[in-house]
């Protein structure tokens, strides 16, 4: 079942409409249409809102996109520091790990826990590829984490 449908089966399940629950994790109600009408729910919306999105709607935000879920949890701290550890190993300052991987990571560097949650699915799936670890480990990581404020940073930006 893809992400989409899997959103809007578990929607239906917990009662709740598309107004509502768009209300309730601070989008437009146009916004929610399109995440269960449209198949890029990896690209639609950011991590903190894939997060919001699943403790609405009382699931786990692997489970939008699995069926088997991972034990393991990788924090975003961790996960950080699998990066500088990559970094050093293969001798690359972060604007190279960047052109490697693809996407701009220089506020995760500086503060994981806030800057993981403007990722998308696509981004972390990226990221883990190049650090060898399962990204849904990581989304386990992400929901065990309490949300923290934004400090107006900008958006995680693909390279190309």
């Amino acid at each position: 079942m893809k992400p989409s449908e899997k959103l809007k089966e578990r929607r239906l399940r917990s009662g709740q409409s598309p107004h509502e629950v768009a209300a309730s994790i601070g989008i437009s109600s146009a916004e929610y249409y399109d995440l269960e009408g449209f198949d890029d729910l990896e690209n639609a919306i950011d991590l903190g809102k894939i997060k919001d999105l699943a403790s609405v709607l009382e699931i786990r935000p692997a489970a939008l996109f699995s069926e088997e879920i991972p034990d393991e949890k990788i924090g975003p701290t961790e996960l950080a520091s699998r990066l500088e550890k990559l970094m050093r190993d293969q001798k690359t300052d972060l604007p190279q790990a960047e052109n490697i991987i693809g996407w701009t990571l220089g506020p995760f560097v500086q503060e994981p826990e806030s800057a993981i949650l403007a990722w998308n699915v696509t981004c972390l799936q990226d990221v883990c590829r190049a650090l060898n670890c399962d990204w849904l480990a990581v989304l386990n990581g992400i929901e065990a984490q309490e949300r923290p404020s934004r400090s107006g940073q900008a958006a995680n930006l693909p390279l190309w």
